[in-house]
């Protein structure tokens, strides 16, 4: 009969070990989502900051193929601090878009490019692009990684995260959806915190026999200030179809962050 053969010395102390907990468990999978989202929340951005944002404005619908394009540009001051955000427009865009108002009562024909500048810049818009971390975490919010992979596309050593997105659409919006498909891309860069995002966003709708088609690329380049994520420069392109009209809009801000006075 043979005898049971007792485990070694060495396998002893490792069973002791492992029972006493003195040998750490295998590390758990790195969630880059999570990271992403802890990198965002300590960009809380309070910190008082001033900026000029220069806007570029181009549209334009085709119907019966004739362009009807409009276009324009202006730039802007804005402040965020304890007090809020103020924005001051120049006299000169004020007296321009009064000038294009009046031209555009007589003729309606006329087209009023620096009404339609000042119109983009709203409050909202300024809010996102002066502290971008809490909007880049609220489009994250039903997001889940397709691709984690090392990139330097965006002219720098990036980790760049491939996400699936969904559509912000309304209930009402939905009934009439038959497709939709929504991808963002964010580069971050060694410290975890992104430098650049990218989004594609396709939705097919139809009503009855209608059918529309709308497509909207945007892009955004991001610095760290100080505890703010700021959107150094934003570029969105939306072009659609429908009713036998074609449309397309280009817009494109370019943040200069001033110094402290």
């Amino acid at each position: 009969m043979r005898r049971r053969r007792r485990p070694g010395r060495s396998a002893l102390l490792l069973l002791l070990l492992l029972a006493t907990g003195a040998v750490p468990a295998a590390a758990a999978p790195a969630d880059p989502l999570a990271e992403l989202r802890a990198a965002l929340g300590r960009l809380d951005g309070h910190e008082p900051i001033r900026a000029a944002v220069e806007v570029q404005l181009f549209t334009q619908t085709k119907e019966d193929g004739k362009p009807h394009p409009e276009q324009g540009k202006g730039t802007i001051r804005v402040e965020d601090g304890p007090e809020g955000l103020r924005v001051s427009y120049p006299r000169a865009a004020l007296e321009r878009m009064a000038e294009e108002e009046r031209a555009h009562r007589a003729d309606p024909e006329k087209t009023t490019p620096t009404a339609a500048v000042l119109r983009e810049v709203n409050a909202n818009e300024l809010a996102e692009v002066l502290s971008f971390a809490g909007p880049l975490a609220t489009r994250l919010a039903h997001a889940t990684v397709i691709d984690e992979h090392a990139d330097g596309t965006a002219g720098r050593p990036a980790r760049l995260l491939v996400l699936k997105v969904s559509p912000t659409l309304s209930q009402a919006e939905r009934k009439h959806v038959k497709e939709s498909a929504a991808t963002l891309k964010v580069w971050l860069g060694p410290d975890g915190v992104p430098f650049a995002a990218e989004s594609v966003v396709k939705v097919k709708a139809g009503f009855l026999l209608l059918t529309f088609s709308t497509e909207t690329k945007e892009r955004w380049d991001l610095a760290r200030v100080g505890n703010r994520l700021v959107v150094t420069r934003r570029h969105q392109e939306t072009s659609g179809a429908g009713l036998g009209q074609e449309f397309e809009r280009r817009v494109t801000e370019v943040v200069s962050v001033e110094a402290e006075r």
